[in-house]
């Protein structure tokens, strides 16, 4: 595959990337081989299925988590990952994007990133949207991705750490000094782009931006499971 483009429809999560890339065309399988190398296949399961957002068609993701695991540290997931003899490429990348996680959630509590607890980044459901994606990637091999401004959104969220603002303090720590463009529209109070989806983009876009001109062999449509005041729709071409 040549390129990619993610067009953030107004935000993105990562459940929604995984459907859009089932929908593009790529192997469930492909998603499900990694996560079953590393010695969770009893801990999930996976399944996609057509949905409709504002009469708009798309797939949706669903993850059933089957035995829920405890808050780990980032380097119980790192020695976990380094454990499954994955293809090296799909190794570094998973690796990177829990890199960024760690050192923004080390950043916000003041410890050390080996020390970050991961809550509902290191939940069942998380490790299958980041495992899933980068193997989607892996897959395709695209030469660049490109990638729009996403819509953060505005308000208030509820996490293990009480109510907090969106931003979260981790997607704004992400998103400091970093190369992302962000979407200024707050027209809706919602959390529209999650802190893993950000680690995701961070690790693997090349262009935030549009390419001046581009043609569309193919694409993809991941419906999010927030009901909003537009379509929650999140395109992968």
């Amino acid at each position: 595959m040549d390129e990619i483009l993610i067009e953030c429809s107004p935000g993105i999560s990562g459940d929604m990337l995984l459907a859009a890339f089932y929908d593009l065309g790529v192997p469930q399988a492909v998603f499900e081989k990694p996560l079953i190398k590393l010695g969770l296949k009893n801990f999930f399961s996976l399944s996609f299925h057509e949905s409709k957002s504002f009469n708009l068609r798309g797939v949706k993701a669903e993850i059933n988590v089957l035995i829920n695991n405890k808050k780990k540290k980032w380097k119980d997931i790192k020695q976990l990952i380094l454990s499954g003899l994955l293809d090296k490429d799909l190794e570094s990348m998973i690796i990177k994007v829990y890199e960024l996680l760690a050192i923004a959630e080390g950043k916000v509590h003041g410890v050390h990133h080996d020390e970050v607890h991961f809550h509902e980044i290191g939940s069942i459901d998380s490790l299958v949207d980041v495992i899933g994606v980068c193997a989607a990637i892996n897959y395709l091999k695209p030469k660049n991705i490109f990638c729009n401004a996403p819509n953060l959104g505005k308000g208030f969220i509820n996490s293990e750490h009480g109510k907090i603002p969106i931003p979260s303090p981790v997607v704004l720590e992400l998103i400091t000094n970093s190369k992302i463009n962000i979407c200024s529209d707050c027209s809706i109070d919602e959390e529209l782009s999650t802190p893993t989806a950000i680690a995701l983009l961070l690790a693997i876009v090349n262009f935030f931006k549009f390419p001046s001109e581009y043609s569309v062999n193919s694409y993809g449509i991941g419906i999010g499971h927030k009901t909003l005041t537009v379509p929650n729709l999140l395109r992968v071409l």
